[in-house]
């Protein structure tokens, strides 16, 4: 009885011409379309759904080498293994034997090939197979993904047995990387669920996975390397032409960086292990950090009021904007989960005595500074032990986020080099305050001797400097940096003029009105470009002058 419906279902299958080789939308396929009677369709139902409910005895299912890769492949449906089986035939004549097809160095010839099938038979498994499916009760599962899935296994068995015979080839091996991620990005494309095995199982093996993750550290190592020796890397990377990163003046190096790290994200997002994307998440914390080092070493190099000082300032505030909205996206929300499951399961193991298990984390080699990646190990354990099913409930329970570490170590960078800048700039408004300080105060002739009151000359010198230096910042400091500092330094200000002007003086009438007359029309004119109340900066000074007494137009600040 097998035996004849089998040979039944491909006789059915030979009436519609499967499998179609030819593209689909070819006139002749649907010529070959109309011309199918409705007796065949009819034949095909029956077979279909009685193989679709025949269910062989397991002496008579062979083990598949496709197990020992990923444990539990579930095997296809019987009709849909029919379906599957002559492009089986097709793929192993081309690709694994000795035809010039078999070439260990493309593998997209047979990603491209198995793609186009996919393509090409998607329109006859969703019109005449789908709800053949349904009707049989399997209305979880879909006619494309589970023949999608059929082809998938002659992708994962030659990719693990091809990927052996690399050697050290690590250009080669790369390029096989790169062309397993597309494709399975691609089929992605194709609506085969993410969920579902494939070729990533692949490379989440130990030995495969180790080398892969040296070679992504190794080469966004160089990337980073040639991103910040570029002649270009401190500039606009678009001019004037975008406005959103023209506003915060994010420099080309690190829109590059950042670019890269989202690149490396988009690699790895897919993978079935989480073990495994803990690994590459810690790769990206040690290149952050990596670049914070570097931006350090640079910044030191520079003067505070330099142009790349500044935009080194204006990188870290992106990098720290970036990483924040990062830190809620649904990934690295279960990233976070997923590494505070693991680092909990490791204590129990360690308290019970069951042995040391990987570090998750950042591992130091002996007595140097520097990380290793190399030691961040896949280890052999029972995954669904220790990552069990996301529990969203769980995250509000969760302290911190993914990126709190190196968010934190950035703020602190940019906390210090705002307050260098602000340094800077006070120390060159003192310099040339000092005749400023040491005016004849008490000696200046009353208002009623000037035919109009202008800014003293020693004024003028200390307001010069200041409004020369903030044009300055203005210009190399993205608008919510360059709030921070103004509004710093006019604090610092306010506390300098109060205590080595007001307090260090005694005035008389001519000398307070004077004193007056810079402060507004000087002083407060110059952060008027910034704020429409610049009083509200200097309230010390502001009040101290409230208190002066108009009755004798002479006062003595002690």
């Amino acid at each position: 009885m097998p035996h004849d419906l089998c040979s039944e279902f491909d006789d059915v299958l030979k009436g519609f011409g499967w499998p179609f080789i030819a593209s689909p939308d070819t006139k002749q396929q649907q010529t070959n379309k109309e011309q199918i009677a409705d007796h065949l369709n009819d034949r095909l139902d029956v077979a279909f759904i009685c193989l679709i409910r025949l269910q062989l005895p397991d002496a008579l299912l062979t083990k598949e080498a496709i197990s020992e890769i990923i444990p539990g492949w579930r095997p296809l449906p019987l009709p849909l293994q029919f379906l599957v089986k002559p492009l089986c035939r097709r793929f192993k004549y081309h690709f694994c034997s000795k035809k010039m097809t078999n070439n260990i160095k493309k593998p997209e010839w047979y990603m491209t090939q198995l793609l186009t099938w996919v393509r090409d038979h998607s329109s006859f498994l969703e019109e005449r197979i789908q709800p053949l499916l349904d009707k049989a009760g399997f209305k979880y599962s879909t006619a494309v993904s589970e023949f999608t899935k059929g082809l998938l296994q002659l992708a994962i068995e030659k990719l693990a047995a091809d990927l052996p015979k690399l050697g050290q080839d690590d250009v080669l091996f790369s390029h096989t990387i790169d062309e397993t991620l597309v494709f399975c990005k691609e089929l992605v494309g194709f609506g085969y669920p993410i969920n579902q095995p494939g070729c990533l199982y692949v490379l989440c093996s130990d030995s495969v996975f180790n080398r892969w993750l040296d070679l992504e550290d190794k080469s966004a190592t160089e990337k980073v390397d040639a991103i910040l020796q570029s002649e270009t890397a401190w500039q606009l990377p678009y001019g004037d032409n975008i406005t959103d990163l023209e506003e915060l003046m994010v420099p080309e190096c690190t829109e590059a960086f950042m670019t890269l790290m989202l690149v490396i994200t988009d690699r790895y997002k897919r993978l079935p292990n989480p073990l495994a994307k803990i690994k590459f998440f810690n790769m990206q914390l040690l290149l952050l950090d990596d670049f914070r080092t570097r931006l350090v070493q640079i910044m030191r190099e520079q003067h505070p009021l330099d142009a790349i000082y500044g935009s080194i300032l204006n990188a870290i505030n992106y990098i720290i904007l970036i990483l924040k909205e990062w830190s809620d996206l649904p990934l690295f929300l279960r990233l976070h989960y997923y590494k505070v499951e693991y680092e909990n399961f490791e204590t129990n193991k360690k308290k019970q005595g069951n042995g040391d298990l990987a570090e998750i984390g950042t591992e130091k080699d002996g007595d140097s500074n520097t990380i290793s990646v190399s030691s961040l190990v896949v280890t052999n354990f029972e995954i669904s032990e220790v990552f069990h099913d996301f529990d969203q409930i769980k995250l509000d329970f969760m302290k911190g986020m993914a990126f709190d570490n190196t968010i934190s170590l950035f703020e602190h960078l940019r906390k210090e080099m705002r307050k260098i800048i602000v340094e800077m700039i006070m120390y060159d408004t003192k310099a040339r305050s000092q005749h400023y300080r040491k005016d004849r105060w008490m000696s200046m002739p009353s208002q009623k001797e000037y035919l109009k009151m202008t800014l003293s000359d020693s004024g003028c010198e200390l307001f010069m400097v200041l409004k020369d230096r903030l044009h300055l910042v203005q210009q190399q400091l993205c608008s919510p940096l360059f709030e921070e500092v103004w509004q710093k330094l006019s604090q610092l200000l306010n506390k300098y003029i109060y205590e080595e002007v007001v307090l260090q003086n005694r005035f008389n009438e001519g000398g307070a009105t004077q004193l007056s007359y810079d402060i507004t029309r000087g002083l407060f004119s110059l952060f008027g470009e910034y704020t429409q109340r610049p009083e509200n900066y200097f309230k010390e000074y502001v009040n101290v002058f409230a208190s002066i007494s108009l009755k004798y137009y002479q006062v003595i600040f002690i």
